[in-house]
């Protein structure tokens, strides 16, 4: 198990409970937040400054954070930073692969990945993350793992850019070529 960046505290008990908090309800993992309010920067118009609709959450037990300022409500912004917060858990803290996670069981169906909807994909992707860590970034290895085919796992990494990032940035590391979207140069 490891943990990127600089929260010991992840490293120490973290990366054992990342499903558990992936699962959670916004009520739950909001629980387990510091909720910080500012002002947005940059462009949008002559409301973008009048607020403190920016919300940053961070997360006590492992110091990492999601942040939005998309929206001028900070409700909206709330449940942003919170799924913002979900893709950084899922990206940042590796467990070795559990093919017997039931996020995985119940979203694969034969050699692909189903029913995959907004709220879980931070889910499917930290197990993805996982296979992809244990091989090496290459996508066929871990398609092997996960049981599921090499196109419907490449899908999968190319449809979530957070996943997309994460997974490039791995595959830099061990000197493979990036990922890209279908229509875009490259390997998939």
């Amino acid at each position: 198990m490891s943990v990127k960046g600089n929260h010991p505290q992840a490293a120490n008990d973290g990366a054992l409970n990342r499903d558990l908090w992936l699962a959670l309800d916004e009520a739950a993992l909001t629980a387990l937040c510091i909720r910080q309010t500012f002002r947005g920067s940059g462009p949008g118009g002559q409301h973008r400054n009048t607020t403190s609709s920016g919300v940053r959450m961070v997360h006590q037990p492992t110091g990492l954070c999601g942040q939005a300022t998309q929206g001028r409500s900070q409700v909206d912004n709330i449940r942003a930073a919170l799924m913002s917060l979900r893709w950084t858990i899922a990206i940042e803290i590796r467990l070795p692969l559990n093919l017997d996670s039931p996020i995985l069981l119940q979203h694969r169906t034969g050699d692909r990945l189903t029913h995959i909807t907004r709220p879980i994909a931070p889910q499917l992707a930290a197990i993805v993350l996982d296979a992809l860590a244990d091989t090496g970034f290459v996508v066929k290895d871990a398609a092997a793992n996960l049981g599921v085919s090499s196109s419907q796992l490449a899908g999968f990494i190319t449809d979530h850019p957070p996943l997309l990032t994460a997974a490039n940035r791995g595959r830099e590391s061990h000197q493979l070529r990036p990922l890209t979207a279908p229509g875009r140069n490259g390997s998939r």
